[in-house]
């Protein structure tokens, strides 16, 4: 028997049109209402949430849960996680917390980024082709330089001040990465530079209505399930702490999951995961067809 998992995208994930398909959902119109915008700004060729960054990680999470719940009246998950913003996901659709709590925490998540940025520059580089032992290496010889994500085995993240990425850059292509890629964020998530804002979240999260996860939700932190009742703690350190996907996929397929369900926009975490597992089984779901192609699967007997 199958054990399915659903992981939900991240920031960066996003295009133009997202979530379009399922604009009927009322999720969409409440989050429009949210907004105090119409419900059409949301998929429009200037949509609301390019215009207003603030807005983007929100949008991001609605489209994911949208997904989900039409992904979720023919496939159960057993568990869920999420890269980085999809852990926010992952424990809304764990009943951790609801839509309209989970807005107004990720608009403020966004603005505090946002000030963060402009107190103290810093930017986040993806290094391909080298080993997080190997990056780690080429890091020592800097200072202010830390993994923010480890998303695959060749495929690391790495956060550090504006003024010096580009001679970690150099650096770590001499020592053999094959790829180094700027990310267009404005402050380097999950690095100690966010550090001011942990107790400011978890605080926050303290205000808002919350329960215990009604599924397992695997932590980025610590790359196991949240504990029921301290999530909301764990979830604030990920904001300064290393993103650490691949030993929340092999934490997974250690307890038995086979098949990786990536819930919204892009297909990023499925070629992630199968770096990390390639024998898993993985689908990306973030188009109408997308979900047409799983139910197809369902229908011929797949996914029991």
């Amino acid at each position: 028997m199958e054990k399915i998992a659903y992981v939900f995208a991240g920031q960066g994930s996003q295009y133009i049109g997202m979530g379009a398909e399922f604009s009927d959902h009322p999720l969409f119109q409440q989050l429009s209402e949210h907004w105090s915008i119409p419900l059409a700004d949301l998929f429009s060729e200037q949509p609301y949430w390019e215009t207003h960054p603030f807005a983007l990680q929100s949008m991001i999470a609605t489209t994911s849960l949208v997904i989900a719940s039409v992904v979720q009246k023919m496939i159960t998950p057993a568990v869920v996680a999420g890269l980085s913003l999809g852990e926010y996901s992952a424990l809304a659709f764990a009943n951790a917390i609801e839509a309209k709590p989970l807005w107004k925490v990720l608009d403020q998540r966004s603005q505090w980024m946002e000030q963060i940025s402009l107190q103290s520059p810093s930017q986040l580089l993806v290094v391909i082709g080298l080993s997080r032992d190997e990056v780690t290496t080429v890091l020592s010889r800097f200072q202010e330089v830390y993994i923010a994500n480890h998303n695959a085995p060749d495929q690391v993240v790495i956060g550090s001040k504006a003024e010096i990425i580009e001679s970690i850059k150099e650096a770590l292509l001499h020592a053999g990465a094959r790829r180094c890629v700027k990310l267009p964020v404005v402050v380097a998530s999950h690095t100690p530079f966010m550090q001011p804002l942990v107790s400011q979240m978890r605080d926050f999260l303290e205000q808002v209505p919350t329960t215990s996860p009604a599924i397992p939700v695997v932590s980025n932190v610590t790359g196991v399930p949240h504990d029921e009742l301290t999530w909301k703690s764990g979830l604030s350190k990920q904001l300064s702490s290393t993103v650490e996907w691949v030993r929340s996929i092999e934490w997974m397929v250690q307890q038995g999951i086979t098949t990786f369900i990536e819930i919204g926009p892009g297909k990023v975490l499925s070629g992630l995961i199968q770096k990390i597992h390639p024998d898993a089984f993985t689908y990306s779901v973030n188009t109408l067809e997308d979900v047409l192609l799983l139910k197809s699967i369902k229908d011929k007997g797949g996914f029991k």
